[in-house]
């Protein structure tokens, strides 16, 4: 557990509409469709606001995040990514190799964190010309994140895999909160809905990722990234950071692509075969659309996913390899969001902060995705810092989990109402 830090000092990352460059050695890959969905209706709007609005983000800017995915290595804690190697397990030789690359590249690539405004962000602290890493540094950087990746999981749980997101629990709790305090159902029209969105983690949809399959990409680049974001999202089409990318992956391919996963087709598929259906069919389809939007309130599952897949920064051929995904960092913030939905930290009550009204799906899961990017930096960087055992965190991290938190929620809450009203407005 890190040390304490005063109230003021607390950050958080917002990655929103970065331009990820890679040059050298490129590594990054994307999944999104050839174009972008129209803005929305322009009758689009939202009641309320989050319950935090003054809340100081932790943001991390293009000057690292285009060095490579595993930039984390220069923004944490420097005793608490040695604390790390050593936990690990490693031979002797192994983790003085992994300690001596984390002191390289600290050396290399000094960092120092800046406040903008209300926020504060992580960036390099020296000036350097683009492009990527070297072959050695990106090397280094792998070794490094491989031995802290392991010391983590051995901290956390040892998992290997993730079993869901918001658990169907939680899916079936947002959607009847909404269904019962913002909309006047019979009861077996409000139990269709809410036992339908949880099914898409079990079920996935077959149809509704076509689009977002015809992007003209090579084969191996499309598996990486399904490979990827499906380690530790589950399903790419539950995932979706709405940042634009530009990547070279070498070997003359370049890809400029609109966001990373499938959550807005997804979620538009079903909405359009709800509209499109009648009875309990058109109830199914509607709650597995909720579903989507629901996910995307998961900082996690907006944000850091390149970061979360830990993906290698050398692509070829054969393909991009998956190191070692934090299946236990983003298991675990979830399984404490849920346990503190209904109870503790009761973000239920945060669920009710804002109504929204939208007439395009796709737009929905772009609204929610943006705001839980904004905080998906700031709970990868304070869970991988203090490890899963929430209760021993400082009150300073700890008051920064449940901001950083709270407000994306109230935006799944918002969008749900606002995707329902779309059928029984």
């Amino acid at each position: 557990m890190t040390d304490s830090r005063e109230a003021n000092d607390r950050t958080e990352s917002n990655l929103n509409r970065r331009t990820f460059l890679k040059a050298s050695s490129g590594a990054v890959v994307g999944l999104s469709a050839a174009g972008l969905a129209s803005a929305g209706d322009s009758d689009q709007r939202i009641e309320g606001e989050v319950p935090y609005p003054d809340h100081s983000k932790l943001l991390v800017d293009d000057s690292l995040t285009s060095l490579t995915p595993q930039y984390d290595l220069l923004t944490l804690d420097k005793k608490r990514l040695q604390t790390l190697v050593e936990k690990a397990g490693l031979r002797e030789t192994q983790e003085n190799e992994a300690k001596d690359a984390l002191k390289d590249l600290w050396q290399k690539y000094p960092v120092r964190k800046v406040r903008d405004g209300n926020d504060f962000v992580f960036t390099l602290a020296k000036e350097r010309s683009k492009g990527g890493v070297t072959k050695d540094e990106a090397d280094r950087f792998t070794t490094a994140a491989s031995a802290v990746n392991r010391g983590f999981g051995k901290e956390n749980g040892n998992r290997n895999g993730i079993d869901a997101q918001w658990y169907g629990s939680m899916h079936k709790d947002m959607t009847r909160h909404t269904l019962e305090n913002e909309f006047d159902l019979y009861s077996y029209e409000e139990d269709d809905i809410v036992e339908a969105s949880p099914t898409p983690d079990s079920d996935p949809c077959n149809g509704c990722g076509q689009l977002v399959e015809s992007a003209d990409w090579p084969d191996w680049v499309k598996d990486g990234v399904k490979k990827g974001l499906n380690e530790f999202a589950h399903h790419y089409g539950h995932y979706y950071d709405p940042n634009q990318y530009t990547v070279d992956l070498g070997y003359g391919i370049t890809i400029t692509f609109n966001g990373l996963g499938g959550a807005p087709w997804f979620c538009d598929y079903e909405m359009g075969e709800a509209k499109n259906t009648s009875y309990s069919t058109k109830r199914e389809h509607l709650g597995r659309a909720l579903h989507y939007v629901q996910d995307v309130s998961v900082p996690l599952h907006s944000g850091m996913g390149l970061e979360q897949m830990n993906f290698e920064i050398d692509c070829d051929f054969d393909g991009c390899e998956v190191l070692d995904p934090y299946y236990d960092l983003h298991y675990s913030y979830e399984e404490w969001v849920k346990n503190n939905f209904n109870s503790g930290e009761n973000f239920v009550d945060d669920y009710d902060n804002m109504l929204a009204w939208n007439g395009d799906p796709w737009d929905c899961v772009y609204e929610v995705a943006d705001s839980g990017n904004s905080y998906s930096y700031e709970v990868f960087h304070l869970v991988k810092e203090n490890g899963t055992d929430f209760d021993n965190w400082n009150s300073t991290d700890y008051n920064d989990l449940v901001e950083a938190t709270a407000n994306p929620v109230s935006h799944a809450g918002g969008y749900t109402h606002a995707l329902i009203d779309q059928i029984y407005g």
